[in-house]
């Protein structure tokens, strides 16, 4: 559940913040069980941490936030890197960097520009921008 928030920053913050929290959960109870376990599960600490990177991403669109290009493509290859350590495989990071890289451009192109954040100080869509000055 998200507090009433109004500046887009702040908003922006707090769900970071909580994304921080579920991944640090999240890789000490894989750790916890990993050693508990005897086993490697170190693919899913890798999963679990692109999992939220696009969740993030995800919760900053549907309350009107720009979403973060580098995190969307962060969390895609967190994700297959992730999945490639627990089925055995091994996969090419160029590869993959590749195809998110394509698939960035593809969902740029389908959801539009606007949609993320350019510069750091970029948070809500619905804020005006300036691109002119005004005269007094």
């Amino acid at each position: 559940m998200m507090p009433q928030i109004d500046n887009a920053k702040e908003r922006d913050d707090w769900l970071v913040r909580l994304s921080w929290g579920l991944f640090l959960l999240g890789t000490g109870a894989v750790w916890l069980l990993d050693n508990l376990l005897n086993r490697n599960l170190d693919g899913l600490i890798w999963i679990w941490g692109g999992l939220l990177l696009l969740a993030l991403n995800g919760v900053r669109y549907l309350v009107n936030l720009k979403m973060s290009r580098f995190t969307l493509g962060l969390g895609a290859v967190l994700v297959v890197i992730g999945i490639s350590d627990m089925v055995g495989l091994k996969i090419s990071l160029f590869a993959v960097i590749l195809i998110v890289i394509g698939a960035a451009m593809l969902l740029d192109s389908w959801i539009g520009p606007r949609r993320f954040k350019q510069r750091d100080t970029d948070y809500a869509l619905d804020e005006p921008t300036n691109l002119t000055p005004t005269r007094p």
